[in-house]
């Protein structure tokens, strides 16, 4: 996903894209990077999980706000 790439709305709105995300996509990749360094069937790396989950709810979360918001952007 490239963090610059636009889109045209029917009324040739250019709007970024995604140009929100780069703090939780450097942030999933931290947390992705720590879980691939715990012990297997650990306590640590089950937090670790649960860290990474959280982190992609929160992208979930932000882009499904991106997508209610942006027909009130085209207007």
């Amino acid at each position: 996903m490239e963090l610059s790439s636009r889109t045209s709305t029917h009324s040739s709105i250019k709007l970024l894209i995604f140009h929100f995300l780069a703090k939780h996509e450097r942030n999933l990749k931290k947390k992705q990077q720590k879980l691939a360094r715990k012990e297997k069937r650990s306590k640590y790396r089950n937090k670790a999980r649960k860290l990474v989950a959280r982190v992609h709810e929160q992208i979930n979360n932000v882009r499904q706000d991106y997508l209610h918001k942006l027909p009130l952007k085209a207007c």
